[in-house]
Order: C-alpha cells, then structure tokens, then sequence
C-alpha cells in the first residue's frame, strides 16, 4: 500500500509540476494519512467497563461486556476528546436494575470524586436540566424516600438513547449518579469495544474514571453513562461553540449478573442436610424413648 502511495505521490508530482505543486501534493497526501490513522484510533466519546468482563450477548442485551459477581467488581467509565471537543461536563452514570426489584448499590473511589446519587430536577453540578424529573420510586433500601426513576421520562432534552437496552420503562427502573467531568489529561485511552471483544489502546485523550463498586439485592445492574459535549465549529476567524448531549453506544455498555449457587454445590448439599435431618430426628426419638 506504502509503495502504491509512493508512485501515485510521484507520479501526481510530475503532473502538477515544478515544486510548489508537488509540495502541494505532499501536503494533501500527509493530511490524508492522518484522518486515516486518527479514524483507526476512533473512540467514542464515552464508555463504559467492567474489569475482567466478557463481550457477548443475553436476550436483548446484545453486544455488552457481561461479568457475573457475589457483590462487588470494579467499574470504568471513560470520557474520550475528540479534535473538536472543548469540554465534557454533567457526566452522568445511568444504572438500570430489573423492574420492581430493591437492593443497596455503594460507589467509591480512590483516585475520583465519589459520585453523587442525583433524584432532584436539575440537580447536576453543571446543567440545570438533569435530571428533568424529581425521582418518582425507592429502589435503594438504604436511602430514605424516593431514590430512583421508574420511566425514562428523568433523561434531558436532546437526548436520545435510541431505545438502548435495558434503557426501556417497560424492564427497568433507573438510578442517576452524578459524575461531573471528565478532563483532558490522560493519553492512550482504552477503546472497550463489546461488538468484537476487543480492549485496545488509542491515541485518544479525556480520562478514565475509575470506581469500585458494592451491588446487593439486585440480580443484575446496567450501566450506561451520558454527558454534554461542548464542541467547536467554524474557522479562525469565527469559532463557534455549543452543546450536545451525548451517550455510549449500545457496543460499549456493561452488565453485572449477581452470583448464583452452582447447581453441582445444590446438589452436594442435599445429602449433607438430609443426613442432619435424619440425625436429628433419631437423637430425638431416642431421647423419648428413654423416658
């Protein structure tokens, strides 16, 4: 391919003649292998992870990094700039469980701010329209009224999460975690594609917000996390800035399944407790036999 480019290179030198055209072929040429190299390393402007979880799919939840754990694992949500990208604020974690059901969900962190659990219209640290509804439901059996959503009528104006699954009123009931923002320090972003299974390092900047995560009562929690954009527009001499609302695409979401006993386990316990049963049962008879 290097070499095709090299002789068509050439060869559109010798066409536009004398060096000004030909500088001008290089410029065009290097420019093209830059887009081509920046849309190799594309990232999503956001993401979500589970440390040592697998791509695949269950139901409807298709193409999803998947991990079944006793209650706790480790979470990433990764926040990536784009050339054009001026900042990303109101980060906001979106945690689905199964409809109807009630547990404790605890988020901490050693190298990030601790997220804020968000049921108040406007409540995010950076827009006055996130959440757009106050929290209608208890889901969270540690905090007291209403700690989450039972429809997605909560999400902002302009954002549309394409009827990503489980993001549906019909299966889930939500809870919203305020993340703030996410900055532009780190390099070599991880790109956490769920549609191949591969993790591969980019040439992208943002950050990667890192959390430890405590589940208990749920059967399974979904993570998904959405954020405003401000991007730039325009050439020098007018740049234009403005916000959209962005969210993961369905490839780059996470789903923890809570452990459950190993059918094999069942079935070796059985016999241990029908024996104990029995044992039971004949220390009392013979103790009623004896008086």
């Amino acid at each position: 391919m290097l070499k095709d480019l090299k002789r068509r290179t050439r060869d559109c030198c010798s066409v536009a003649g004398g060096v000004a055209g030909c500088f001008t072929v290089f410029v065009l040429v290097f420019s093209f292998l830059l887009l081509s190299l920046e849309e190799a390393h594309a990232l999503p402007t956001l993401q979500t992870y589970i440390e040592g979880a697998s791509a695949g799919s269950n139901g409807s939840d298709e193409e999803t990094w998947f991990l079944t754990s006793d209650s706790s694992f480790s979470l990433y949500v990764v926040g990536a700039y784009g050339s054009k990208t001026a900042s990303i604020d109101s980060a906001t974690l979106l945690v689905s469980v199964p409809q109807g059901e009630k547990g404790t969900l605890t988020i901490t962190s050693a190298t990030d701010e601790i997220p804020v659990l968000l049921t108040a219209t406007g409540q995010s640290s950076a827009s006055a329209t996130n959440p757009a509804k106050n929290a209608d439901t208890a889901i969270l059996t540690d905090v007291s009224g209403n700690s989450g959503y039972s429809s997605t009528n909560f999400l902002p104006a302009g954002l549309n999460l394409n009827n990503h699954y489980p993001v549906k009123s019909s299966v889930s009931d939500f809870l919203l975690y305020d993340l703030f923002s996410f900055d532009n320090s780190e390099k070599n972003l991880f790109n956490y594609d769920a549609s191949n299974g591969s993790i591969e390092a980019t040439t992208a900047k943002g950050e990667q917000k890192e959390y430890e995560v405590q589940v208990d009562g749920f059967s399974s929690v979904h993570f998904d996390v959405y954020a405003e954009e401000l991007e730039s527009s325009g050439g020098k001499k007018k740049v234009v800035y403005s916000w959209d609302w962005e969210n993961n695409p369905g490839s780059h979401d996470a789903t923890a399944y809570a452990a459950v006993p190993e059918p094999v386990m069942s079935l070796l316990l059985l016999p241990a407790l029908a024996g104990l049963f029995f044992f039971r049962r004949s220390a009392v008879t013979e103790g009623g036999s004896g008086q």
